[in-house]
């Protein structure tokens, strides 16, 4: 029972707290740069940190000034976010490097303040690639496909006799 309590424990220890205090710098194209702030006991963890809250803000809050304040994914899927952020797959979206601007000490742990760049069409192209739901406000609808050539077409003609003929006229005339 205290090896599970244990574990129990360990594991949710470890679990990161991702900030939500992100700002963005500026955008071009689809290239957003954003300031991102994080804590942690050291530098170099809470630069990590930094960077990974840019984007699960991106995600599930919004940064204000991307698409209105708006998050980008709609309906939150815990299989995804774990993927991308233990897998550091994120990295891949980062198109410059991650700059440290400014660094605090708060108590006994550091607040590192970092500047990245993210590649969002690229981005979303993962997103849809993974069939993660985006918010409407981001303005990628999923294409559907027309079907509709593809279902019979059901004609209904009128009853008519062999002895009254089968064209057009006979058939107005019914």
């Amino acid at each position: 029972l205290s090896f599970l309590l244990g574990f129990f424990f360990c594991t949710n220890m470890s679990a990161e707290v991702y900030s939500t205090d992100v700002t963005l710098v500026s955008q071009d194209g689809s290239i957003i740069t954003v300031r991102s702030s994080a804590v942690a006991e050291k530098k170099k963890d809470a630069s990590l940190l930094a960077a990974k809250s840019a984007f699960h803000t991106l995600f599930h809050a919004g940064i204000e000034g991307v698409k209105d304040g708006s998050p980008m994914i709609a309906v939150e899927r815990n299989d995804y976010d774990y993927r991308f952020f233990s897998e550091s797959r994120y990295i891949n979206y980062i198109t410059s490097e991650v700059k440290n601007v400014a660094n605090q000490k708060v108590g006994n742990k550091v607040r590192v303040t970092v500047q990245l760049s993210i590649n969002v069409k690229s981005l979303i192209a993962d997103l849809q690639h993974n069939k993660m739901s985006i918010s409407p406000s981001w303005g990628v609808a999923g294409t559907k496909k027309s079907t509709s050539a593809l279902n019979p077409t059901i004609v209904i003609v009128p009853g008519l006799k062999a002895s009254e003929g089968s064209d057009f006229q006979a058939m107005v005339a019914a």
